[in-house]
């Protein structure tokens, strides 16, 4: 970790000055060698990424265009301890992890553990983060730990900062074209138009898609298709004393669901032994022979009823056969994905030494679609609709300052956000046996709203020992108000819905605040001007929260069900080092921690008062303890060779895991936490007198991992990316050649079980090997 992105391709600083600019570096900046001083602000204060007490991981947008990184889900390959998975719900969204913590759903009554913030703008969902193609960036900054003091709630496991480039005073810009495997084709372009010496605009471009990956047998549709248009404009406005930056971007992204490709397990038969097979097997011989009704099969004679179930068995396995990319689901599933966003931003010098900023914006999404979850063309379980949309505003004001002779940096800030939305699915599972109540309709109408005060301060002790605090009060309050229900019973309230004179009485309002206190305390030592020692300690939060998708047949279960669920608190120490070594050839950087997680959010079940039935909601339901080590080394044996290497080990272990039904899941091993993963990568850069080329090798690897509870894993892999280019002095032009995925390697990352109906989904395969050209024309 530690800035192991951008370092990892560095050139030395005189390479940089004496060579052309690679074919994005339109500003005419150079990449970072190991030695060279990279500027971050992840304590909201510009400062030397090796001055830092924290884990971060720093990756320039040159940098990441050097590796062919063009989506959000590839920026887990430069940071071994960020895991970033495919959503169940939204063809371009993503379930976020780091460090023992993990996003279990993408409702919007479930809160992130990674937070997400375009150019300090927070995002609230993790949804459409892989719709937009990252396009003319500045960079990207990856914080692991908790993040609660600056940046608030849900940042427990960390935070994403993405930086898009500003405005400049000259006039530049590119056009791109890239042609690739599947289809892959994308058309770029940026200018950077300065009107006056004060005032410029920055504007970006693109379309891009591909022909997806497979085909869908059933009706013959094209699987994991994709077509995207983005646009984003900036406006810069700067005096002496005075800063404004205006910001908006829209995104449209159209695409259809890769293909679930059958099971990766299935129960199995038990005749003579309840219904004998699980309910999914039940399921396909029902619709196999037009059966509707459970009570219909089990009239069937049992010697009839077995050889049904034995035949639905062989259909279902069958669908895990043949390509990985084809299949056959009876829904499609296209989704339609639209994000836009517009942000407001003043800095003002009140004097030499102190400085205010505000910041605003309102962002908004709207995702539309369907969903086939079981990988086969039986209604086991799909989701015939999906809608979800919310919009927020927010503010934040932060004042800052040096005092003492520059001993104290001073920040004391404020931050308001609210966020409305409306969330609507048809959930459809067992459609022959459920018969009119199979399809479950549920609504919700959710309105949050969120406030934090927040200071840091960080004093200069000695020339070599610095100390900070800081502290942030919080208060988050929620309301929603649920509308569940099937053709029957009001899922909401519990009761049918003819005693309540139908849907429009099946309402369940809901209210819940929370304010938990987030904190940091660090020290950090320079033993000698090319090593630091730190170690921090910290509190943050995962907010909690309000029941969605919950219901219940009866009174007390919907009652049961409908519990609100507390924040999820994270404490850690981390011990960490920094290092420069051997006149700057060697970066050796090194950190140690152990997280303490108690209120870990998870799905159980919970029993019904007077009965023997029981219910399934989100609750805090556990606690853990996490021990690692993250590392980033760096080595330039050469003035054009760089080699890195970087990675993590990880233990993350429940403490206490009991459901309030007694189940002892303690031993199981938690979301999303493998014990290693790592990454390895070699760069060459040679400098022509006619121009420069570039060849990178990346290599990662990722220990094999529980994806949903409580048995579906995804397996281990390694993964191979290369890319060469060349760019041309004369004609300012960069011809580059990428492949991604090299060796072909195949894996489930996001299999989900469904332990009621005897069924582990594969989800999505990873996409193949893609080999692809891109020229990038600059002026």
């Amino acid at each position: 970790m530690f800035a192991s992105g951008q370092s990892a391709w560095a050139q030395s600083e005189s390479d940089a000055i004496d060579s052309a600019p690679t074919a994005e570096e339109e500003d005419g900046q150079g990449t970072a060698a190991a030695s060279n001083t990279i500027i971050v602000t992840a304590r909201r204060r510009e400062e030397s990424v090796q001055d830092i007490p924290l884990s971060i991981t720093v990756s320039s947008g040159d940098e990441l265009r050097s590796r062919s990184v063009t989506e959000f889900s590839e920026l887990q390959q430069q940071t071994p301890s960020f895991i970033v998975a495919p959503s169940l719900f939204g063809n371009t969204s993503t379930i976020l992890s780091s460090r023992g913590l993990s996003l279990t759903d993408i409702r919007l009554n479930i809160d992130p553990v990674v937070g997400v913030y375009l150019d300090d703008v927070y995002l609230p969902r993790a949804v459409g983060l892989n719709a937009t193609e990252l396009l003319d960036l500045d960079r990207v900054e990856i914080l692991a730990g908790p993040q609660g003091t600056l940046f608030g709630k849900n940042t427990s496991g960390g935070a994403v900062r993405i930086f898009t480039k500003l405005p400049e005073d000259d006039l530049t810009g590119f056009v791109r074209g890239r042609v690739g495997s599947y289809g892959d084709a994308a058309v770029a372009g940026m200018l950077n138009l300065p009107v006056t010496d004060e005032l410029a605009f920055r504007g970006v471009a693109s379309v891009s898609g591909n022909d997806g990956y497979g085909t869908n047998a059933f009706d013959g549709s094209t699987a994991g298709e994709t077509d995207t248009r983005y646009f984003r404009l900036t406006g810069k406005w700067e005096q002496d004393d005075f800063t404004v930056v205006l910001r908006g971007d829209y995104t449209k992204t159209d695409t259809t669901q890769a293909i679930y490709k059958g099971l990766q397990r299935l129960d199995p038969l038990t005749p003579g032994v309840g219904l004998g097979g699980p309910l999914a097997t039940v399921e396909a011989a029902m619709e196999q022979n037009g059966i509707v009704g459970l009570a219909n099969f089990l009239a069937l004679p049992a010697d009839v009823r077995e050889s049904y179930l034995e035949r639905a068995d062989q259909a279902l396995r069958a669908f895990s056969d043949g390509d990985v990319d084809d299949g056959s689901i009876d829904i499609p599933a296209p989704e339609e994905m639209v994000v836009k966003g517009a942000s407001l931003e003043f800095q003002i010098g009140l004097t030499d030494s102190i400085d205010l900023k505000s910041l605003s914006a309102v962002r908004f999404f709207r995702r539309e679609g369907m969903g086939d979850l079981d990988g086969t063309r039986f209604a086991i379980l799909q989701y015939p609709y999906l809608f979800a949309e919310e919009t927020q505003y927010s503010t934040e004001l932060q004042l800052s300052g040096t005092f003492l002779d520059g001993a104290l940096e001073s920040m004391v800030g404020a931050y308001y956000a609210e966020e409305d939305g409306r969330e609507i699915s048809h959930q459809l599972a067992l459609q022959n046996i459920g018969g009119g109540a199979a399809t479950t309709y549920q609504f919700a109408d959710i309105a949050t709203r969120s406030i934090g005060i927040f200071t840091q301060q960080t004093l200069a002790v000695t020339d070599r020992l610095n100390l900070t605090a800081g502290v942030r009060w919080s208060d988050d309050s929620r309301e929603l108000v649920s509308q569940n229900y099937n053709s029957i019973n009001c899922l909401s309230l519990g009761v049918p819905l003819a005693d309540i004179g139908g849907i429009d009485g099946c309402l369940r309002p809901m209210k819940v605040s929370f304010g938990p206190w987030s904190y940091t305390l660090s020290a950090e030592y320079e033993a000698t001007p090319d090593i630091l020692l730190y170690a921090t300690t910290r509190r943050g939060y995962r907010a909690g929260g309000l029941q969605e998708s919950a219901g219940g047949t009866s009174v007390a279960a919907a009652d049961v069900a409908f519990e609100p669920f507390g924040p999820e608190i994270v404490e850690d120490v981390e011990l960490g080092i920094k290092s420069l070594l051997f006149d700057g050839r060697l970066r050796a950087n090194v950190a140690v921690y152990r997280s303490w997680i108690s209120g870990a959010i998870r799905s159980v079940p919970r029993t019904v008062p007077g009965s023997t039935a029981s219910t399934v909601s989100t609750q805090n339901a556990a606690s853990e303890r996490v021990t690692g080590i993250e590392w980033d080394f760096l080595l330039s044996p050469l003035d054009d060779i760089n080699i890195g290497f970087n990675g993590a080990w990880t233990d993350a272990n429940f403490e206490q895991y009991i459901t309030p039904t007694g189940v002892d899941y303690t031993d199981l091993p938690v979301l999303n936490s493998p014990r290693w993963r790592f990454g390895l990568s070699a760069a060459y850069d040679k400098r022509f007198s006619f121009g420069t080329w570039n060849t990178r090798v990346d290599f990662n690897y990722r220990d094999r991992v529980l994806a949903v509870e409580q048995d579906a894993y995804s397996p281990s892999y390694e993964l191979v990316n290369a890319r060469t280019s060349f760019y041309i002095d004369s004609a300012d032009l960069e011809l580059a050649f990428f492949v991604k995925n090299l060796t072909g390697e195949r894996f489930e990352p996001s299999p989900i079980h469904v332990a009621s109906l005897g069924i582990i989904t594969r989800g999505p395969y990873n996409r193949p090997r893609t080999v692809g050209f891109e020229v990038t024309k600059n002026f």
